[in-house]
């Protein structure tokens, strides 16, 4: 990190302002998170996660491979074959 030279107070309580400010930002983001962190803890929010998770994203694929399938097994059926 380089060295800032100031050659006025007004220049020095500027940055201090303005890290100040930086540091209330981060502060209140940090809160924000750890809310949102309570939330999604929450039982219905896990549970919810849990039956998102438990469904495979590629169930798409999987249907295109088995839905011949079982539409040749279901009219042999019909059939009596």
């Amino acid at each position: 990190m380089e060295s800032k030279q100031y050659t006025t107070f007004e220049q020095i309580e500027r940055d201090l302002q303005i890290l100040k400010l930086e540091r209330e930002i981060h502060h209140k983001k940090i809160i924000l998170h750890i809310e949102q962190t309570k939330e999604s803890l929450t039982p219905r929010n896990l549970l919810s996660e849990l039956l998102h998770f438990s469904i495979p994203k590629n169930l798409g694929s999987i249907i295109k491979l088995f839905a011949p399938l079982l539409i040749q097994w279901f009219f042999n059926k019909k059939r009596g074959s």
